[in-house]
Protein backbone atom coordinates (compact mmCIF):
# COMPACT_ATOMS: atom_id res chain seq x y z
CA UNK A 1 0.00 0.00 0.00
CA UNK A 2 2.73 2.49 0.86
CA UNK A 3 4.86 1.93 -2.36
CA UNK A 4 1.51 2.47 -4.32
CA UNK A 5 0.31 5.69 -2.30
CA UNK A 6 4.13 6.68 -3.29
CA UNK A 7 3.89 6.12 -6.75
CA UNK A 8 0.09 8.23 -6.61
CA UNK A 9 2.04 10.96 -5.02
CA UNK A 10 4.98 10.75 -7.44
CA UNK A 11 2.58 10.82 -10.60
CA UNK A 12 0.84 14.07 -9.17
CA UNK A 13 3.97 15.93 -8.71
CA UNK A 14 5.63 14.70 -12.20
CA UNK A 15 1.79 15.28 -13.82
CA UNK A 16 2.56 19.40 -12.59
CA UNK A 17 5.28 19.67 -15.15
CA UNK A 18 2.36 18.40 -18.05
CA UNK A 19 1.17 20.67 -20.59
CA UNK A 20 -2.56 19.48 -20.81
CA UNK A 21 -3.09 17.38 -22.72
CA UNK A 22 -4.61 17.78 -25.98
CA UNK A 23 -8.13 16.32 -27.19
CA UNK A 24 -6.18 13.56 -29.33
CA UNK A 25 -4.75 12.22 -26.45
CA UNK A 26 -5.95 9.60 -24.06
CA UNK A 27 -6.01 10.23 -20.51
CA UNK A 28 -7.10 8.42 -17.46
CA UNK A 29 -6.94 4.66 -16.54
CA UNK A 30 -8.12 1.16 -17.06
CA UNK A 31 -8.05 -1.99 -15.62
CA UNK A 32 -6.76 -5.73 -17.39
CA UNK A 33 -7.81 -9.02 -16.77
CA UNK A 34 -6.04 -12.38 -17.24
CA UNK A 35 -8.71 -14.54 -18.86
CA UNK A 36 -6.31 -16.70 -20.05
CA UNK A 37 -3.38 -18.65 -17.68
CA UNK A 38 -0.57 -17.01 -15.30
CA UNK A 39 2.24 -19.50 -15.08
CA UNK A 40 3.93 -20.89 -12.91
CA UNK A 41 0.90 -22.00 -10.99
CA UNK A 42 3.35 -22.68 -8.03
CA UNK A 43 6.51 -21.95 -6.31
CA UNK A 44 7.56 -17.95 -5.09
CA UNK A 45 5.69 -14.96 -6.88
CA UNK A 46 9.41 -13.73 -7.36
CA UNK A 47 9.98 -16.41 -10.39
CA UNK A 48 9.28 -15.15 -14.00
CA UNK A 49 5.48 -15.36 -15.22
CA UNK A 50 3.22 -15.37 -18.18
CA UNK A 51 0.27 -13.95 -18.26
CA UNK A 52 -2.33 -15.11 -21.39
CA UNK A 53 -5.18 -13.53 -22.76
CA UNK A 54 -5.04 -9.87 -21.04
CA UNK A 55 -8.30 -7.80 -22.05
CA UNK A 56 -9.71 -4.58 -20.76
CA UNK A 57 -12.51 -4.78 -18.03
CA UNK A 58 -14.94 -1.88 -16.66
CA UNK A 59 -12.75 -0.22 -14.28
CA UNK A 60 -12.14 2.77 -15.88
CA UNK A 61 -11.46 6.78 -15.43
CA UNK A 62 -11.03 9.38 -17.51
CA UNK A 63 -11.21 9.21 -21.66
CA UNK A 64 -11.12 5.59 -20.81
CA UNK A 65 -14.73 5.19 -19.52
CA UNK A 66 -16.18 4.86 -23.03
CA UNK A 67 -13.81 2.30 -23.96
CA UNK A 68 -15.04 -1.35 -24.85
CA UNK A 69 -14.77 -3.70 -22.01
CA UNK A 70 -12.62 -6.99 -23.17
CA UNK A 71 -10.83 -5.70 -25.93
CA UNK A 72 -7.17 -8.20 -26.40
CA UNK A 73 -4.60 -6.31 -25.16
CA UNK A 74 -1.46 -8.89 -25.53
CA UNK A 75 -2.28 -13.13 -25.87
CA UNK A 76 0.46 -13.24 -23.61
CA UNK A 77 2.43 -10.55 -21.35
CA UNK A 78 5.47 -11.80 -19.77
CA UNK A 79 6.80 -10.31 -16.39
CA UNK A 80 10.34 -10.59 -15.51
CA UNK A 81 11.88 -12.53 -12.35
CA UNK A 82 13.02 -10.22 -9.31
CA UNK A 83 14.52 -7.58 -9.48
CA UNK A 84 13.08 -6.32 -12.92
CA UNK A 85 14.11 -2.96 -12.15
CA UNK A 86 15.30 -1.96 -15.63
CA UNK A 87 13.79 -4.70 -17.72
CA UNK A 88 11.72 -3.88 -20.88
CA UNK A 89 8.27 -5.03 -20.59
CA UNK A 90 5.57 -4.69 -22.97
CA UNK A 91 2.32 -5.85 -24.73
CA UNK A 92 0.30 -5.24 -28.21
CA UNK A 93 -2.38 -5.43 -30.29
CA UNK A 94 -3.60 -4.24 -33.39
CA UNK A 95 -7.26 -3.32 -31.76
CA UNK A 96 -5.38 -1.89 -28.42
CA UNK A 97 -2.33 -0.49 -29.04
CA UNK A 98 1.09 -1.14 -27.98
CA UNK A 99 2.97 0.37 -25.01
CA UNK A 100 6.86 -0.30 -24.57
CA UNK A 101 8.68 0.55 -21.22
CA UNK A 102 10.83 0.01 -18.16
CA UNK A 103 9.88 -2.00 -15.00
CA UNK A 104 10.96 1.00 -12.31
CA UNK A 105 9.92 -0.97 -9.43
CA UNK A 106 9.68 -4.06 -8.28
CA UNK A 107 8.55 -5.09 -4.56
CA UNK A 108 9.49 -8.40 -4.44
CA UNK A 109 7.16 -11.29 -2.96
CA UNK A 110 6.19 -10.01 0.06
CA UNK A 111 4.15 -11.89 2.76
CA UNK A 112 3.66 -16.20 2.41
CA UNK A 113 1.37 -18.43 1.89
CA UNK A 114 -2.51 -16.78 0.20
CA UNK A 115 -1.19 -13.46 1.84
CA UNK A 116 1.69 -13.20 -0.23
CA UNK A 117 1.72 -10.70 -2.98
CA UNK A 118 4.14 -8.74 -5.54
CA UNK A 119 4.10 -5.31 -7.05
CA UNK A 120 5.46 -4.37 -10.46
CA UNK A 121 5.62 -0.78 -11.94
CA UNK A 122 6.17 0.16 -15.66
CA UNK A 123 7.18 3.62 -17.02
CA UNK A 124 6.87 3.74 -21.06
CA UNK A 125 4.93 4.93 -24.16
CA UNK A 126 1.27 4.07 -25.31
CA UNK A 127 0.59 3.98 -29.31
CA UNK A 128 -2.91 3.66 -29.30
CA UNK A 129 -4.26 1.40 -31.45
CA UNK A 130 -7.34 0.96 -34.53
CA UNK A 131 -10.00 1.23 -32.19
CA UNK A 132 -8.89 4.26 -30.45
CA UNK A 133 -7.62 6.03 -33.37
CA UNK A 134 -11.10 5.58 -34.63
CA UNK A 135 -12.03 7.42 -31.85
CA UNK A 136 -9.98 10.25 -32.38
CA UNK A 137 -7.10 9.48 -29.79
CA UNK A 138 -4.12 8.89 -32.38
CA UNK A 139 -1.33 10.67 -30.37
CA UNK A 140 1.76 9.05 -28.59
CA UNK A 141 1.39 9.41 -24.66
CA UNK A 142 3.23 8.62 -21.58
CA UNK A 143 1.87 5.08 -20.00
CA UNK A 144 2.19 3.75 -16.84
CA UNK A 145 0.87 -0.04 -15.87
CA UNK A 146 0.88 -1.19 -11.88
CA UNK A 147 0.98 -5.47 -12.19
CA UNK A 148 -0.20 -6.85 -8.24
CA UNK A 149 0.12 -10.70 -8.46
CA UNK A 150 -1.28 -12.70 -5.51
CA UNK A 151 -1.41 -15.92 -4.49
CA UNK A 152 -5.10 -17.21 -4.20
CA UNK A 153 -7.15 -19.79 -1.56
CA UNK A 154 -7.10 -23.67 -3.08
CA UNK A 155 -3.51 -23.06 -5.04
CA UNK A 156 -2.93 -20.77 -8.61
CA UNK A 157 -2.91 -17.24 -9.19
CA UNK A 158 -4.47 -13.71 -9.41
CA UNK A 159 -3.37 -10.77 -11.21
CA UNK A 160 -4.65 -6.91 -10.93
CA UNK A 161 -3.61 -4.74 -13.24
CA UNK A 162 -3.71 -0.96 -13.66
CA UNK A 163 -3.13 0.86 -16.81
CA UNK A 164 -2.76 4.86 -16.76
CA UNK A 165 -1.61 7.37 -19.80
CA UNK A 166 -1.46 10.94 -19.28
CA UNK A 167 -0.18 14.08 -21.95
CA UNK A 168 4.24 13.50 -22.63
CA UNK A 169 5.85 15.79 -20.68
CA UNK A 170 7.64 18.75 -22.45
CA UNK A 171 11.42 19.22 -21.71
CA UNK A 172 10.84 22.96 -21.32
CA UNK A 173 7.81 22.54 -18.70
CA UNK A 174 9.72 19.84 -16.75
CA UNK A 175 12.90 22.72 -16.52
CA UNK A 176 10.44 25.34 -15.64
CA UNK A 177 8.68 23.29 -12.84
CA UNK A 178 12.18 21.59 -11.64
CA UNK A 179 13.55 25.41 -11.60
CA UNK A 180 10.43 26.49 -9.85
CA UNK A 181 10.97 23.92 -7.16
CA UNK A 182 14.24 24.65 -7.34
CA UNK A 183 13.42 28.51 -6.54
CA UNK A 184 11.13 27.21 -3.37
CA UNK A 185 13.75 25.43 -1.35
CA UNK A 186 16.34 27.98 -1.65
CA UNK A 187 13.66 30.64 -0.53
CA UNK A 188 12.74 28.35 2.60
CA UNK A 189 16.92 27.23 3.41
CA UNK A 190 17.20 31.42 3.10
CA UNK A 191 13.96 32.31 5.32
CA UNK A 192 15.52 29.09 7.76
CA UNK A 193 18.81 30.20 8.22
CA UNK A 194 17.81 34.10 9.19
CA UNK A 195 15.38 32.97 11.63
CA UNK A 196 18.32 31.25 12.99
CA UNK A 197 20.65 33.99 13.36
CA UNK A 198 17.45 36.31 14.25
CA UNK A 199 17.35 38.36 11.16
CA UNK A 200 14.02 39.37 9.15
Amino acid sequence: MFRFLSWLAALAVVSTCVVPAKADMIVGSIGFNVEGTITPTSGSLNQAFTLTDVRTNNTADGDWTAFINGVPVDTSINVGAFNSVGQVFNFSSTSFGTFTGSVIDDSGQVGTGIAASRSISVLGLFTPGTLLVASGYNEVVQGQLLVSLENISGGGRSANMIFGTQAVPEPSSCVLCVLGIGGWFAARRRRSACQRTGRQ
